[in-house]
């Protein structure tokens, strides 16, 4: 027992030093986990985000405007195509072109009534106030069934928007901050888990979102209904 004392009187500085070191390497790695995490959160925050820029409103409207663009310039062509087969006085040829512009045609319209039904979403969507309270409910990663219920929370400043959870089953709380972009509401939350929610928004206050957490393989759902 004495050895010890006297081992502790003498070397105390030096074990000192090792506790020191021996908790700085212990809050170096719990720090660096956590930079881990936050960067394996931004990481899947920008694909989650990318994901909802490819399905937008936006997206579509300029996929379906390109084509409606290719078929107007396809039947002008024709057209040409046409005058040249009637000055050849090639019957055939112009009976063929005359179907082909006719079918054209058909697929301008229906691609123009998709665009003008897509720009009166946009103004709808443009119109509308997501901010207020929801009463939602939704399934948990891999979950089948619904796994939790709640009320969220919606609030603006500026164009950033903020966001509080309160779930009730089970009883856990979250807070996130997102950007709306067409229809797109994308947020990064945390809380007990940090990960993003990317929301659709309709024009009969309702939201529909798809959310994961950082270290889930799947996505849960989760739908809210303005109160």
């Amino acid at each position: 027992m004495v050895d010890i004392i006297d081992f502790i009187r003498d070397f105390g500085s030096v074990i000192d030093l090792i506790f020191i070191l021996a908790l700085f390497g212990i809050l170096f790695k719990i720090n660096k986990q956590t930079l881990s995490q936050k960067d394996a959160h931004i990481q899947l925050l920008n694909e989650r985000i990318a994901v909802a820029e490819q399905y937008s409103v936006e997206k579509f409207a300029n996929k379906y405007h390109s084509l409606k663009v290719f078929y107007e310039n396809s039947i002008d062509a024709l057209e040409i195509e046409k005058q040249e087969a009637i000055k050849n006085k090639e019957g055939k040829l112009i009976t063929q072109i005359e179907e082909e512009i006719k079918k054209r045609e058909e697929m301008k319209k229906r691609y123009t009534e998709i665009i003008n039904k897509f720009n009166e979403l946009r103004e709808d969507i443009d119109n509308i106030d997501i901010c207020g309270k929801y009463k939602i409910m939704g399934k948990n990663p891999g979950s089948t069934s619904y796994s939790y219920s709640g009320m969220l929370e919606i609030n603006k400043t500026g164009e950033i928007y903020s966001l509080f959870w309160r779930m009730r089953k089970p009883d856990r709380q979250f807070r996130g901050v997102g950007l709306l972009k067409g229809n797109l509401l994308s947020v990064a939350f945390e809380g007990i888990i940090m990960g993003i929610v990317v929301y659709e928004i309709d024009n009969q206050g309702t939201i529909r979102g798809i959310w994961t957490g950082c270290n889930e393989k799947s996505f849960g759902i989760e739908e809210g209904t303005k109160i």
